[in-house]
């Protein structure tokens, strides 16, 4: 099964994302926005596991130390991918950035003990993808940047706390992929009860 390791987002922040690609939104502006309900920050993707290997990885993350919850801002919103052929719309993420490296450094060592998944070579961004772009109409940077400006969007949204970890299930259909939580993980005493 195809699965990824992920942060989930309380539903309010899931909310204000979602106004934010509704002013985004284009009739014919060649993107497929990320449902609501679908928004999360990806930790690590990790492709096709059988269960043996996910049940291994996740004796690993179940022994991560504890630490508080992280506290994370929405930062702005812009484009991955080169100028002239932009592929994503994303949401930046500010806050306990340094805090968060560090939880998706263990991660990542957990990930290559359990299912020898080398670590990424490139810097990890933090993100939540707001909207994949199929064919990018021209302008289209400088439209976005147009419909934040009026729509008064300021950086530095708090989400709730987080304190766990989801083993997430991505299923692919013809119209898109459908996300089930497979396991969470919790990291801070108060996610544990303690």
């Amino acid at each position: 099964m195809r699965c990824f390791l992920a942060l989930l987002l309380d539903r309010e922040t899931r909310d204000r994302l979602s106004r934010i690609q509704a002013g985004l939104a284009g009739p014919r502006d060649g993107i497929r926005w990320v449902r609501p309900d679908h928004l999360h920050l990806t930790l690590q993707f990790l492709g096709e596991q059988d269960d043996i290997g996910l049940a291994e990885l996740g004796e690993l993350l179940s022994e991560l130390p504890t630490r508080s919850p992280l506290e994370l801002t929405l930062g702005q919103v812009d484009l991955l991918g080169s100028p002239s052929r932009p592929r994503v719309v994303y949401m930046g993420i500010g806050g306990d950035l340094d805090r968060l490296r560090a939880l998706v450094s263990e991660i990542a060592t957990c990930v290559e003990l359990a299912l020898g998944l080398p670590p990424e070579k490139r810097a990890w961004l933090p993100h939540i993808t707001l909207g994949r772009i199929k064919h990018a109409s021209r302008g289209l940077s400088d439209r976005l940047h147009e419909v934040l400006l009026r729509h008064s969007y300021e950086p530095g949204w708090t989400l709730s706390p987080v304190s766990s970890i989801a083993l997430m299930q991505s299923e692919l259909t013809p119209t898109g992929a459908i996300y089930h939580r497979r396991r969470e993980f919790c990291f801070s005493d108060r996610a544990r009860g303690g």
